[in-house]
């Protein structure tokens, strides 16, 4: 008899900081990002990524795009804010050597390095500035014949792309997750 009588207030103390510890709490909308106009300068290739920048420059484009809460403008004298990416850093390591031949690569990591800056027009100011992001993509491939060196080729411009839209992902993340 006394146990029942001490579970109901703790059940009821508990129900009550439970739903008076979510009562403050406040989720924000996209809707609410303050910039409406974003102007996203061209992308600067300071890497040896082979021929990324257009693709990058595109992705992230649509990735501004897809969540539609601000309107990309071509001239930044109209814009609310721009957006700065720099390309810093690309590399190729070995992953994986093949057993029978110490000098053969089974597989690689290629990772590419930005620079974020995000400029607000208004005040003058930089909101982010040389925030560093990156992404790796690891490549398996085999020996196909005599051609390795082209295999490795091919892989390395297969995944570009796929590095590129994991970093557009990134950035639209950072400016958007600051609001």
């Amino acid at each position: 008899m006394h146990l029942r009588t001490g579970i109901f207030p703790s059940l009821l103390l508990s129900a009550f900081c439970l739903m008076s510890s979510c009562s403050h709490y406040r989720m924000v909308e996209l809707g609410a990002f303050p910039y409406k106009n974003l102007y996203i300068n061209n992308i600067s290739n300071q890497s040896f990524a082979p021929n990324a920048q257009i693709l990058f420059n595109s992705q992230l484009r649509q990735r501004f795009l897809e969540k539609g809460n601000v309107r990309l403008v071509n001239d930044p004298s109209l814009a609310d804010c721009q957006l700065f990416v720099e390309m810093v850093d690309y590399k190729r390591s070995p992953l994986s050597r093949a057993s029978d031949d110490p000098g053969r690569i089974n597989a690689m990591d290629y990772t590419l390095s930005v620079l974020v800056s995000f400029y607000d027009n208004n005040k003058d100011t930089f909101l982010i500035e040389a925030h560093r992001l990156q992404s790796t993509e690891p490549i398996f491939y085999t020996k196909t014949g005599d051609s390795v060196l082209s295999d490795i080729k091919e892989a390395e411009y297969r995944s570009i792309p796929r590095i590129t839209n994991d970093l557009a992902s990134q950035i639209t993340d950072l400016i958007y997750g600051n609001w």
